[in-house]
């Protein structure tokens, strides 16, 4: 018995071993357990502290991009500037030169090229160098720009061409003094845009809009006198018009009446003497116009020319014929 005793005694003790083995073996696993817990909550403290220096950083960044561009216009404004200084300072025949290439291209067979070529035109003439130049230089200017840019009158590729086209020689006519050589010029293509339907009628004293009616009406056909038709619907005399664009023709009459102002301010009536008779058939044209900005324009031109005393002459011969229209 005493050998079973011991032998029992002997596995009690080994179990014991055991227990406390397992025991420590568990407190080991749970120490190394606490330790690599601790130290994913470092890593990932220690990755917030590093997402929150990033987004720093990338603040600081984007701030200074901000930053750069707002010296970028003054930059540009600068070399605006210096690109018009040196326009100013150069000779009429040195800006006629820098003005040779869009001026040729102005009669480009491709519309986006004239189309640039007249906005080129337009922002040297008109906006950039607008009041700054000498009249000299001016007259240079009209006398090379006026036929290229009168012939945009007719451009039928685009309105903006021709509306262009327009500004830049009403500008040019406000700020030349010599306007001589001029008239020859814009009077035949103002009277192409009106059309050949056109006329005066002295003896009967009737402005005539449709020519063949008006022959008619004198042969004794059944048809209205051309000042009293009212071909419409609603009682309004049609008019053929040549320009498409309402605005367009406005410009034009524009034009002319500032021709007009123009001459009358600076004495020099005597000038648009030979050119009288257009004056009045363009202007008394549009008082039919479908357009009504168009009439008003048409009568403030009318009320011009009736009140200058050097005009009153040609403008009685017109008289009683600008009353029936």
């Amino acid at each position: 018995m005493s050998s079973v005793d011991s032998i029992w005694a002997d596995m009690q003790k080994e179990s014991s071993l055991s227990k406390e083995k397992l025991d420590l073996v568990s407190k080991k696993k749970s120490s190394l357990n606490k330790k690599k817990g601790k130290f994913k909550k470092e890593k990932k403290e220690k990755k917030n502290v590093m997402d929150v220096l990033n987004l720093s950083v990338n603040e600081c960044n984007a701030s200074q991009v901000e930053i750069v561009p707002e010296s970028t216009p003054s930059s540009n404004n600068d070399t605006t500037n210096d690109t018009t200084n040196i326009l100013l300072n150069m000779s009429g025949e040195d800006l006629i030169a820098r003005l040779q290439r869009p001026i040729q291209q102005t009669q480009d067979e491709k519309l986006s090229v004239r189309k640039v070529a007249m906005e080129s035109i337009h922002n040297l003439v008109c906006v950039e160098l607008k009041d700054r130049l000498p009249d000299a230089t001016m007259t240079l200017l009209l006398d090379e720009l006026s036929k290229p840019i009168l012939r945009r009158f007719a451009d039928n590729g685009a309105d903006k061409i021709r509306e262009l086209a327009i500004d830049i020689m009403t500008y040019l006519i406000a700020r030349c003094r010599n306007l001589l050589g001029l008239l020859p010029y814009l009077y035949p293509v103002l009277m192409d845009r009106l059309g050949n339907q056109h006329g005066f009628d002295s003896e009967t004293n009737i402005f005539v809009h449709d020519v063949e009616g008006h022959e008619a009406w004198k042969r004794g056909a059944a048809v209205a006198r051309q000042d009293q038709a009212a071909n419409g619907t609603d009682g309004v005399a049609i008019v053929r018009v040549i320009e498409p664009s309402e605005e367009i023709r406005l410009r034009l009459l524009k034009l002319v009446s500032g021709l007009v102002e123009e001459v009358v301010k600076r004495g020099t009536t005597n000038i648009i003497h030979p050119y009288f008779h257009d004056s009045i058939l363009f202007i008394q044209a549009h008082l039919r116009d479908p357009f009504p900005e168009v009439k008003l324009q048409a009568c403030d031109s009318l009320s011009i020319l009736a009140r200058q005393p050097s005009l009153n002459q040609g403008f009685v011969y017109y008289a009683l014929a600008l009353a029936r229209a």
